[in-house]
């Protein structure tokens, strides 16, 4: 079975740092400076900065990292920067286009709840999710 290295590295980030991670703890470079320069090795081509889709996308907490799921259902998901909330698809190029990513307001309590759990892998939350949902899956996951 492939293990897919970026998953294990950014988790490991992620238990060593004992919080979530992003893309700028774990790249340590700009958002549009990673995407561009990936973009351009796989698509051959530069973005071009103007292309802004209306579309605005939620972002997802999955095993300790800040993700964005491609808006054009590829499966691709790439790690959020939240000084540079800004998505564009790696795995499919998401039609040349940027896509603002929305970050929960409430993220620095959705944080604190989920790494009450041991276990890197649940440290998860969805869109939409409430915080007294997290408490009473924490609460059940750590037998309280």
């Amino acid at each position: 079975m492939a293990v897919n290295r970026g998953f294990l590295s950014s988790m490991r980030n992620a238990l060593a740092a004992g919080k979530p991670v992003d893309h700028d703890a774990v790249h340590g470079v700009s958002i549009e400076t990673f995407i561009n320069k990936i973009y351009r090795q796989g698509f051959g081509k530069d973005l071009d900065p103007a292309a802004v889709s209306a579309t605005v996308i939620a972002a997802r907490l999955d095993a300790g990292r800040w993700l964005v799921d491609c808006p054009l259902g590829c499966g691709g998901a790439e790690l959020v920067s939240k000084a540079e909330p800004w998505f564009v698809c790696l795995s499919c190029g998401s039609g040349g286009e940027w896509y603002r990513v929305e970050l929960p307001s409430n993220r620095a309590d959705i944080e604190v709840e989920i790494t009450r759990r041991d276990n890197v892998l649940g440290w998860s939350w969805n869109p939409g999710e409430s915080i007294d949902n997290l408490r009473a899956e924490t609460d059940r996951i750590r037998g309280e």
